[in-house]
């Protein structure tokens, strides 16, 4: 999954995704409030400064246990490059 960080509005779109895609089950906010939830994608949120000149980044951080993982940076024009 490739996360555009520059758009990012920490909408959990991408960790929905995740939780459909392996599986996981979704608990109502009481099982959760008793730490039952199972979440492996989370979207951090770093706030500088106050309302009215408040800066948020948002960066998602996936759990990176799913298949073979490629790097954007690694592909070229003619394909991926092999690994070393």
């Amino acid at each position: 999954m490739v996360i555009d960080l520059d758009r990012c509005t920490a909408c959990q779109a991408c960790s929905v995704a995740c939780m459909a895609e392996n599986n996981v089950p979704f608990v109502s906010q009481e099982e959760a409030g008793k730490e039952r939830l199972m979440q492996w994608q989370r979207v951090l949120a770093n706030v500088e400064g106050e309302y009215p000149r408040a800066r948020a980044q948002f960066i998602p951080r996936p759990c990176m246990h799913c298949e073979p993982w490629v790097s954007t940076s690694r592909w070229t024009i003619s394909g991926p490059a092999t690994p070393r």
